[in-house]
Formats: structure tokens, C-alpha cells, sequence
């Protein structure tokens, strides 16, 4: 759960932060943000996995994990992604605050 609040947390930032000096703030807020998403997710995933495999099988699971997270999860959700920006996209003009807003939403 606070993955997910803490991800959700980091692309509504993003969507109201910018180059200025008030959002430059909400943008570095975000990176900091950024941390704990990362974090809270990799690590309880690999916490979850730790205490519900049998020890046999542990090392192939943590892989398992990993891949699907990071390597087939990651190129579906920039596959996705894309087609997201794209949509919020007229006349190739990116609307950035609508598009960080779905990806909260989301």
C-alpha cells in the first residue's frame, strides 16, 4: 500500500511541477518520492517472496520476481505508456499534466 500511494504521490507532483521556482520544488519533491516507491516495492516484493517459497526453490523465484518486474513488466508498461502519451498528444503537443494525472490515477 505505501508503494502504491507513494507512486500515485510521485506522478501527481509531476503533474504540477515545472522549471519555476514553485515547481522546481514539487519536482524535486518527486525524486525524493521516487526513492521510497522504488524502494518500498522491490523490497517488499522481495521480503514477500523471501517468506512464501520453499527454500529449494527461493533463489529461481527471486529471479522470477525480478524479471517480471523488471524486464517483462517494464518493457509492457513503456509499450502502455507510450500509447498514453501518444493519446493525450494533438498535433504532437504533449498535454504532460494530463497524462502524469492518468498515470496517478492509475
Amino acid at each position: 500500500l505505501m508503494s502504491m500511494v507513494a507512486w500515485m504521490l510521485r506522478f501527481g507532483l509531476f503533474a504540477f511541477g515545472d522549471p519555476s521556482a514553485t515547481g522546481f520544488v514539487l519536482l524535486m519533491l518527486s525524486m525524493i518520492v521516487y526513492g521510497c516507491a522504488f524502494d518500498f516495492f522491490n523490497i517488499s516484493g522481495s521480503v514477500f517472496v523471501e517468506q512464501e517459497v520453499s527454500a529449494e526453490i527461493r533463489a529461481s523465484a527471486q529471479g522470477l520476481f525480478m524479471t517480471t518486474v523488471n524486464g517483462i513488466g517494464a518493457w509492457f508498461g513503456s509499450v502502455l505508456s507510450g500509447m498514453a502519451v501518444d493519446y493525450f498528444s494533438v498535433d504532437g503537443v504533449k498535454d504532460w499534466q494530463t497524462i502524469w494525472l492518468v498515470f496517478a490515477a492509475y
